[in-house]
This record gives structure tokens, C-alpha cells and sequence, in this order.
């Protein structure tokens, strides 16, 4: 199957003197263009005179095109998974940055930064329970409440064709005092918890379908998608469960060997100042991570700054195989 890369160019003003502008080329997801071009571009191209270039590619999509082009890369940023992005850093493809190159990499939250020393989460989506407020005399208020009777054969839950079934199983885990590294307790859980299940699967709008169609109660989905179905006139609501949301992170990272270092650092710099930040998470409803953003009380009851768990993607990354074949013989044949 061929595959297509959407270019899109947005054309500012040059500079006063007539030169054309510098161009940054940013690779992003392609369903998040128009947000990028509505929120994040504008006020960058304003500041700074600068043509920013974006290119539609997905984040696997972003980490292949970086390790064949790694000397000569054709893109400065990428919007890109924060699980891969360590694993890009290991292999010295992403630049390194500063607090002196990076001036407000010291309003970020001391959970978004890299140990590796790349930039850092720039925002995240934060998974919570998207519930049918029909199907369900009392909804769960909690993770560890999944597993009460009441929400047998209530579930749509995810299989590990997508990845919020690893990340539901580290969360299982963690109830018992697991974690990623440890995650004997996440599957004795999963175990138990697969007569609530409706569903496994590996799609979310189709999880979602179900919730709002009331052929289950609850799934796992973000505020975002729960108000786009409420708009439509489904029966649905959005749980931040007590204790956390689910942080699915992303960031803009460098290219270690970009052509414009100076661009692509002011640019990363500018994601993540107050104003940027704030837009994201107003327009957007993203977790966002300047500990200096101050949201509006509609907002904040859909973005939950300070209930986010962050996971460790990386670690997930490197045991999901095993994982998956381990709970394709051990819960989905029960």
C-alpha cells in the first residue's frame, strides 16, 4: 500500500527588506494539522517572521523517516509519541537542550522532563472513563472500581492492538503495587476484570461507538471525544477516575542534526511559554506542562493538571510484544 505524505505550506509575510523567509518544516500527526495550523502557527510565524512547513506523518511514521534521513533529516521538529522519543534520544538522533537554549524549560513540570536531556512532554491527552450516563445507575469513580460487580458486562475494553491495553495493564498493576517493570499483579487483574468485559479491541472511536450507542457503559477515552459525542446527542460523560488520569504524552522534539538549530530551538521554546500552553490546553484540552498555567474552571474540569499519571512508554515499549502474546493465550482464550 503506497503511502502518502500531506505537505501543506503556510505563506506569511518576508521580512520588511524583501529576503524570503526562513523555513522551520515541522512532521505531526496528520489528524492534528488543523489544530496546529489554528492554534500553535500563526502566532509563531507573527513573532518571528518565520514560514513554518508542516508535514502530515505518524509518529511510528516520524521515527522511521528520522533513522534513514538521520545525518540530513528533511524535518527540523517533530510532534511526536513520548515513548519514542526516548527511544530516539538513546540512539543521539534528537538534539539535547539547555535551560540557557531553552528558557522555559524551567516552568516545566519536574515529571515532563527527560532524563536523556531532550525536550521535554510539551502536553498530553489524558485518558479517563468516557460512561453512558443511561446504562449506568452509578458510574466508577475510580480505576480499582472497575472491578466491582456492578460493571460486569460492562466494559469495552482495549486489547494490545492498540496501546491503552498495555497501558490499562501497568495501571492494573499499579492497584497491587506493581508497575511496569514489575507487572505479574497487572496480569493476574486483567484475568479477573475479562467477565466485565463487553469487548476487547483494539479501536477507540469503535469502543467509543459502543459507549454512546449504550452496548456498554464504560471505555476509556478523553474529554475530547466525549464532548464531540454529547454534541451529537449520545448519553455519555467524562470521569477523571480518583486516582489519576492516564497521560498519553507527546512533545516537540529537535532533530539532532536539523538545519536551523536556532529556529527549531526558539520554536520549542515558544511551545512551551505560558501563552502557548494555555492555548493548548483552552483550545485543545490538552494536559499541558508549565507549572505557570492557570485555566479556566470550564477547562480545567476537562483538563486535569494536577490528577495525570505518567507512564513509562519507554519501558512499555520494549515488553509489549511479550505482553501481547502473554495476554492473547492468557485472557483472550478464557
Amino acid at each position: 500500500m503506497r503511502r502518502f505524505l500531506l505537505y501543506v505550506i503556510l505563506t506569511v509575510t518576508t521580512a520588511s527588506c524583501g529576503e524570503e523567509a526562513r523555513v522551520l518544516r515541522v512532521a505531526l500527526p496528520p489528524g492534528r494539522i488543523a489544530d496546529f495550523e489554528r492554534v500553535v502557527v500563526p502566532q509563531f510565524e507573527e513573532l518571528t517572521g518565520v514560514q513554518v512547513e508542516t508535514v502530515g506523518m505518524r509518529s511510528a511514521d516520524q521515527v522511521a523517516r528520522l533513522r534513514i534521513e538521520r545525518e540530513r533529516p528533511s524535518v527540523d521538529v517533530l510532534w511526536v509519541d513520548y515513548g519514542e522519543a526516548q527511544l530516539l534520544a538513546r540512539e543521539n538522533l534528537l538534539a539535547k537542550l539547555t535551560v540557557d537554549e531553552i528558557p522555559n524549560l524551567a516552568e516545566i513540570r519536574d515529571e515532563a522532563l527527560s532524563p536523556l536531556g531532550i525536550a521535554p512532554i510539551t502536553f498530553s491527552s489524558a485518558l479517563g472513563f468516557l460512561i453512558n450516563t443511561e446504562r449506568l445507575e452509578v458510574p466508577p469513580r475510580s480505576w480499582a472500581a472497575l472491578w466491582e460487580p456492578e460493571y460486569q458486562n460492562q466494559l469495552a475494553l482495549f486489547d494490545f492492538g492498540s496501546t491503552l491495553g498495555p497501558a490499562f495493564l501497568v495501571m492494573a498493576a499499579r492497584l497491587d503495587g506493581g508497575s511496569e517493570t514489575d507487572i505479574e499483579s497487572g496480569f493476574t487483574r486483567l484475568a479477573e476484570l475479562a467477565d466485565h468485559a463487553v469487548v476487547f479491541q483494539s479501536s477507540g472511536p469503535a469502543n467509543n461507538l459502543m459507549v454512546a450507542q449504550g452496548e456498554a457503559g464504560v471505555t476509556f477515552g478523553l474529554a475530547s471525544q466525549t464532548l464531540d459525542l454529547k454534541a451529537n446527542g449520545a448519553p455519555v460523560d467524562w470521569i477523571v477516575p480518583a486516582e489519576g488520569a492516564i497521560a498519553l504524552p507527546q512533545g516537540f522534539q529537535i532533530a539532532a542534526h536539523t538545519r536551523e538549530p536556532d529556529l527549531a530551538r526558539r520554536f520549542v521554546d515558544y511551545a512551551l511559554s505560558i501563552e502557548t500552553q494555555t492555548r493548548l490546553a483552552e483550545e485543545l484540552l490538552l494536559v499541558v506542562t508549565n507549572k505557570n498555567v492557570t485555566l479556566s474552571p470550564e477547562t480545567a474540569a476537562l483538563v486535569p493538571l494536577n490528577n495525570i499519571i505518567y507512564l513509562d512508554f519507554v519501558t512499555i515499549g520494549a515488553e509489549r510484544g511479550a505482553w501481547t502474546d502473554r495476554f492473547n493465550r492468557e485472557i483472550l482464550t478464557q
